[in-house]
């Protein structure tokens, strides 16, 4: 996997989970409710019914965890590329050491 692609992912889930803690707004009862007492007790006993406040702390779990594994999988491809470029540092370093002895020789 592509440091872009972890990061992709990463703000994927990142976008997810605003949806569905501040756009999806699931815990708080919508203003049309208010002046509806009927629908209100109706709205509170649905959301009370399906669970909803768990299933989001479900869903927030399981998002936390995904978003570990994303940010771990950018920190190895990160790391790889790090490793490479000291690689590549050693190399241009010996080279140069080559070059001097050759110079001092001649």
């Amino acid at each position: 996997m592509s440091a872009d692609a972890a990061l992709q992912i990463n703000g994927e889930l990142l976008y997810l989970r605003y949806r569905v803690n501040l756009i999806g707004d699931f815990l708080t009862v919508p203003v049309f409710y208010w002046n509806r007492e009927e629908l209100d007790t109706l709205y509170r006993s649905l959301v009370r019914v399906m669970d909803i406040p768990h299933r989001i702390t479900v869903i927030n779990r399981r998002l936390d965890h995904a978003l570990e594994i994303a940010a771990l999988c950018r920190n190895l491809t990160t790391e790889a590329k790090g490793t490479r470029l000291e690689v590549i540092i050693i190399v241009l370093i010996a080279v140069e050491v080559v070059f001097e002895m050759i110079h001092l020789v001649i």
